[in-house]
């Protein structure tokens, strides 16, 4: 019987990561082909927006000038993501000072992913832990070998705690301040 349950929890132990790695890679997918396709529509400023999928749920991240401009990146995004539940943090707002960095990889060229990532995922992870950075709000990603901080929050000070928070955990990365400041009357945190 010992044996058998020690069998059971290393196929157990084993199977497991398989599994984790298949739903990363999903996820990790998913959040592509929606950031692809906003590349392709010139109506949608896709160097603004982000979109992050996390155990098969989709979070929208950025801020936009225009209502047309946030209902065609909610529209492509729920094309591509069929039934899967997704959360719009992207922000109506006036954009002054943010510009566009391309990246000349073309809308589908995938970048090397995998230390990229990691940065993007540890400032990320990094903003969950501070409570002064409302981190659902925002998202960081590497584009054209810069880290990129997308979304909106309702104060500077927030800004400008996401901005310090990256510099702390992006390395050698230089950092695009592209989180817009703006009242943001209907979203709340995610329920834990």
């Amino acid at each position: 019987m010992v044996r058998f349950a020690c069998a059971l929890l290393t196929l157990a132990f084993t199977v497991l990561p398989a599994v984790t790695r298949a739903d990363d890679a999903r996820d990790t997918a998913l959040s592509a082909a929606i950031e692809q396709a906003w590349m392709k529509n010139p109506k949608i400023p896709a160097y603004l927006l982000a979109a992050s999928a996390r155990d098969g749920k989709i979070q929208l991240f950025g801020a936009v000038e225009t209502k047309a401009q946030k209902a065609a990146a909610v529209s492509t995004a729920k094309k591509i993501a069929g039934k899967a539940p997704m959360a719009d943090h992207i922000a109506v707002t006036k954009i002054a000072s943010q510009q566009g960095v391309a990246t000349g990889a073309g809308p589908t060229a995938v970048p090397p992913q995998d230390e990229q990532m990691a940065v993007a995922s540890t400032v990320e992870q990094a903003w969950m832990a501070d409570k002064s950075v409302p981190y659902y709000l925002i998202a960081a990603k590497v584009r054209g070998g810069k880290l990129q901080l997308l979304g909106a929050v309702e104060t500077a000070a927030q800004r400008d705690a996401a901005e310090a928070i990256a510099k702390q955990n992006a390395g050698s990365l230089e950092i695009v301040n592209n989180i817009a400041v703006t009242k943001i009357a209907s979203q709340s945190p995610p329920p834990k």
